[in-house]
């Protein structure tokens, strides 16, 4: 804890104006501090939502190639293929 701005000493050559802006700054980071002790995890809080969501993407995206692959290889078999466009086109 920050002792108060009574108890420490200025050093020479340092004005009281900046003196007082000093202690009220160290005063207001320390106050800070006290009322949001969250802020410092709250960065690794961010990461691991981040990954968390970047996990689910992933594991959305391999579901929905396997549901393509699925439909694709159902559908192979009918003699009708698909272009780029999703257009059925027969073989000839």
């Amino acid at each position: 804890m920050v002792a108060s701005p009574e108890k420490q000493q200025r050093d020479a050559g340092v004005s009281l104006k900046i003196w007082s802006q000093l202690q009220a700054d160290i005063l207001a980071n320390t106050l800070a501090e006290q009322q949001s002790p969250d802020a410092i995890a709250d960065p690794d809080k961010r990461v691991k939502e981040a990954v968390m969501t970047e996990d689910a993407t992933a594991q959305e995206v391999t579901t929905l190639e396997s549901e393509k692959s699925a439909t694709e290889n159902a559908g192979s078999g009918s003699g009708d293929d698909e272009d780029d466009d999703g257009q059925k086109r027969r073989e000839e």
